[in-house]
């Protein structure tokens, strides 16, 4: 057994105490290779990079970002996984073009961070809508209806993520494609 740790620790990110116009040149001046420095200094190897750092540091997952912590990866020893965006992300929901948006966000991280060689890619394959209808009071017909139509959307945003970057979806080659869906 492993211990790593998500890099998108908020203490590390925004200190508490800033002034305002300090936590604006943090902001400003991000350095994704710092950040991921500092957690590889308290001791972590194994480090989980958060793909919702890109909401708020656009430049989190640039080709300049990638190579520095590529470096560092190989400097310090680290591994990385990569938790794929959540925030603002529905990949199963019915709306074709929000579930098309998030297929397409989440498809961009990963191909930004291949070159580090993750050793795997967290994906959360429904979001909170889906979440939503799961706990709401419905008839067991409706809500069975309502629940596979989401999965069904979540399969083939995944399939379409998997022939968009090249991924396998899993470490065996002889699996077949339902087998890979269940290890996403």
């Amino acid at each position: 057994m492993r211990f790593g740790i998500m890099e998108m620790q908020i203490g590390m990110l925004i200190p508490d105490g800033l002034p305002a116009p300090d936590m604006l040149a943090r902001v400003a001046g991000f350095e994704h290779v710092d950040l991921t420095r500092k957690v590889a200094e308290s001791g972590f190897r194994a480090i989980e990079l958060g793909g919702d750092l890109s909401l708020f540091f656009p430049g989190a997952y640039s080709p300049a970002a990638i190579e520095k912590l590529a470096a560092l990866k190989q400097e310090l020893g680290l591994t990385y996984t990569v938790h794929l965006p959540l925030w603002s992300i529905e990949p199963s929901t019915p709306l074709a073009p929000v579930r098309r948006g998030s297929a397409q966000a989440l498809a961009d991280i990963i191909r930004a961070t291949m070159l580090l060689d993750p050793e795997d890619y967290v994906l959360h394959a429904t979001g909170p809508l889906a979440a939503e209808f799961y706990r709401m009071s419905l008839p067991e017909l409706a809500r069975s209806l309502i629940l596979r139509q989401f999965q069904n959307n979540a399969r083939d945003s995944v399939e379409w993520i998997l022939r968009e970057t090249g991924l396998s979806g899993s470490d065996s080659p002889a699996a077949t494609q339902d087998d890979r869906l269940k290890n996403i």
